[in-house]
């Protein structure tokens, strides 16, 4: 059978994916292989028979150079590499629909040719009664009557709304009618506003309905533009204490609306105040002294407690805008930055404290770290227990075999091996997300899993498409996501605050954080000069002579070397 056409095209699964494969175009069928190499046994086939093509847009698939067969209502979604691939693939697609179509119309006017001659065919002058009484005729006789089908459908501009017809959500739209369907009439889904109000910033400002309160639409509509506003300020009242001129736009709408009779929906605008909030990091109180505070003798549900008063601090101050656009990675993200320097920084902590203690201690810190861990899973504290799980399974720790230095019926071998468990990867964590959902207390979740999920939304998904369109689809999901987390810091802890042992942990986390700056300093200075002996400029050398006292003062770790063994010679 001839090839027409053949390449590598990609097709999505029912799943959401999209898998590569290779496809043949052969007289009426498109057969499909799993490379170019085994084309012997084809994995399926098309038939193209009355099949029609159709472009499809980016906004429509969230991915690039696509095009859509039609087989029998089933749909059929493929996409190239380039646009020129694209367009060729259509064009002979086309064309081989085009003759199929017209050899099927020239079998079926030979078919319903009547013996005298007589064609049953409605020619283009014959009037519409005609034609149905000739088809009428040809299926007495047992002849079945297939018209042509359907031209194909014309490209048409993008709509600057689209609502899914079954959950009656935006897929895509224009800022300015996403907006509008905050307040406007065709505002019909509650939930809505929930997904707009968390994940706006990351394609619009809240500046953006200053016209809002330059509207005058009459009473009913400054009725929802109001309940619309409670919903705001009731739900998200951090975005008016962030920002100062927003709140003003505010409170100069609430004035401007006070004329209307409102039937009770105003008595709110005066609740909202702005108080001095800084978002950041929690700190504690200043001078607060440490003294000598011996790290064996301090108490383990104590230090959990106090460990977990902390990231509560920080992770209850947490806005939504740090969850967009992975903002954490970009420097965007200063709170939530905070949160996951805390763990890089406890977990930096464990491993200092495990290797550098003397032999016959080490295995009591060991234990003894683990037993902090138990406590902070018991508090729902699962930020801590990730961090800390982390130290005692780094290959610094590993390399003592501590966890082989005791029997199985052990209490701490036991809570170790459940913390293991808890901490697994195995599932996507599955085992985490069983705990943290049944927690429905307190807590502080592990956010790098979310982090990762945030992260996945992002490949080959932006949020603002071609046109001026955001992809509102994405941020429902952003949105769900956030919900969840914001509905955890709405719960709060009643553990009582000691000032001492918060400082004994911000000083060693302070430390930890201020080794680990300079052990990047060191490490670049050694990735630029990896032998023993160098040349290198006046300048360079003083830098290297810096960089040596400054690994001199540090504390070894395993991996580290206590003096900088590179030699260096100016020149």
């Amino acid at each position: 059978m001839e090839i027409i056409k053949e390449g590598l095209l990609f097709t999505k699964l029912d799943g959401g994916g999209w898998k590569k494969l290779w496809f043949q175009l052969r007289t009426d069928r498109l057969y499909y292989f799993t490379d170019p190499e085994h084309t012997k046994n084809h994995l399926g086939v098309l038939e193209l028979n009355g099949a029609s093509i159709t472009p499809t847009s980016e906004v429509q698939t969230y991915r690039k150079h696509c095009f859509e067969i039609c087989v029998d209502d089933e749909r059929h979604l493929l996409s190239c590499l380039t646009d020129e691939d694209r367009v060729e693939w259509s064009e002979t697609l086309n064309q081989v629909l085009q003759q199929l179509n017209m050899k099927e119309t020239a079998q079926q006017q030979e078919a319903v040719t009547s013996p005298e001659g007589e064609s049953l065919v409605a020619s283009p002058s014959m009037s519409r009664p005609e034609a149905t009484k000739n088809m009428l005729r040809g299926f007495k006789r047992g002849v079945l009557f297939v018209p042509p089908p359907p031209p194909l459908p014309a490209w048409e501009p993008y709509e600057s709304l689209s609502i899914d017809s079954t959950s009656g959500e935006p897929v895509y739209g224009t800022v300015d009618r996403l907006i509008e369907r905050l307040y406007g009439s065709d505002h019909q889904v509650h939930k809505y506003t929930t997904y707009f109000l968390l994940t706006y910033r990351s394609f619009t400002n809240g500046i953006h309905y200053n016209k809002i309160a330059n509207n005058d639409k009459g009473r009913t509509y400054k009725l929802k533009i109001c309940s619309y506003m409670k919903k705001w300020a009731s739900e998200l009242r951090i975005d008016f204490e962030d920002n100062q001129q927003l709140f003003s736009i505010y409170k100069s709408f609430i004035d401007h609306a006070e004329d209307v009779d409102t039937g009770g929906a105003m008595p709110w605008r005066n609740n909202l105040t702005v108080p001095q909030t800084v978002y950041g990091r929690g700190s504690i109180e200043s001078g607060t002294p440490v003294g000598n505070v011996d790290f064996d003798t301090l108490d383990t549900m104590e230090l959990a407690k106090q460990f977990t008063m902390r990231e509560t601090s920080i992770f209850r101050q947490i806005p939504p805008w740090d969850f967009h656009e992975c903002g954490w990675l970009h420097g965007n993200s200063p709170t939530f930055s905070s949160l996951l320097d805390d763990s890089k920084a406890i977990t930096n902590w464990v491993i200092r404290d495990v290797c550098d203690s003397v032999a016959d201690k080490r295995l009591a810190r060991f234990r003894r770290w683990i037993k902090i861990c138990d406590e902070c899973f018991r508090l729902s504290n699962f930020h801590c227990t990730f961090a800390i799980m982390k130290g005692l399974q780094s290959k610094e720790v590993a390399q003592y075999k501590l966890a082989d230095n005791w029997m199985g019926a052990d209490v701490f071998f036991q809570a170790f091996e459940e913390l293991k468990s808890l901490t697994n990867s195995r599932g996507n964590f599955k085992c985490y997300r069983d705990n943290y959902t049944k927690a429905n207390v307190q807590c502080v979740p592990w956010l790098e899993l979310e982090a990762k999920a945030l992260s996945e939304l992002e490949v080959d998904n932006p949020t603002k498409l071609s046109g001026g369109l955001i992809n509102f689809t994405k941020c429902v999901a952003v949105a769900k996501i956030i919900e969840t987390i914001k509905s955890k810091q709405q719960l709060k802890y009643s553990l009582s605050y000691n000032p001492v042992m918060d400082a004994f942990i911000d000083a060693h986390l302070k430390w930890c954080e201020l080794i680990l700056q300079r052990e990047r300093k060191i490490l670049n200075f050694l990735l630029l000069f990896p032998d023993r002996h160098h040349l290198c400029s006046r300048d360079e050398y003083r830098e290297g002579m810096g960089i040596k006292q400054e690994l001199s003062m540090i504390h070894k770790v395993s991996g580290f070397q206590n003096e900088c063994r590179v030699s260096i010679i100016w020149m």
